[in-house]
C-alpha cells in the first residue's frame, strides 16, 4: 500500500507515428525489372529502322528479281564491298568503273529478270546477299544494291 501522501503522477502521453504500410524494396526491384524491358522495346521501335532488314522493302527468304532502271544487264558483286561500289555508281551510271570490277572478276553481269532469294542484307540496308535461282550462275550467292531487287 501507498502512503496516504504519497502523489501519483501520470506518465506523459507517448506519441506513436503511424505509417502506411512499408513497401519493401524487392517489390520496387520487381517493378523495375518489368519496366526496363519494356522500355527499351519502346525506344528501339521509335529508331529509324530504315537502315536494317526490318526496314527495307526485301525480307530475307523473300523471292525476286534483278532489275536495274536502264533495262540492261544487271552487275552483281561477289562481295558485299563490290556490292557497296555498285550501289554508290547507280543505275547506268559509272559504266567504266562497273566494267572494270567485271574485268577485275570482283562482280558479273546477270540477265535482267533473273530471279533471286534474298539471304542477308548490309551496308545500312543498301545491299543485300542473294541466292541467284535460275540461269547459269544459278545457286550462286552475289551481293547487289537493294534497289535492284524487285
Amino acid at each position: 500500500m501507498l502512503p496516504p501522501d504519497a502523489v501519483i503522477e501520470e506518465p506523459a502521453p507517448v506519441e506513436i507515428e503511424v505509417q502506411g504500410p512499408r513497401r519493401s524494396r524487392a517489390r520496387h526491384l520487381r517493378w523495375l525489372v518489368l519496366l526496363v524491358p519494356v522500355a527499351l522495346l519502346v525506344w528501339w521501335l521509335g529508331q529509324d529502322q530504315s537502315g536494317t532488314i526490318l526496314g527495307s522493302h526485301r525480307s530475307w527468304g523473300e523471292i525476286g528479281v534483278l532489275e536495274n532502271q536502264s533495262g540492261g544487264p544487271v552487275v552483281v558483286g561477289l562481295d558485299s564491298e563490290t556490292a557497296l561500289v555498285l550501289a554508290k555508281t547507280g543505275d547506268g551510271g559509272g559504266v567504266a568503273k562497273t566494267q572494270s570490277l567485271v574485268e577485275g572478276g570482283q562482280a558479273v553481269e546477270m540477265a535482267a529478270g533473273t530471279r533471286v532469294r534474298v539471304l542477308e542484307s548490309t551496308g545500312r540496308g543498301r545491299v543485300v546477299k542473294v541466292r541467284i535461282l535460275a540461269g547459269p550462275w544459278e545457286s550462286r550467292k552475289v551481293w547487289v544494291p537493294t534497289r535492284w531487287v524487285r
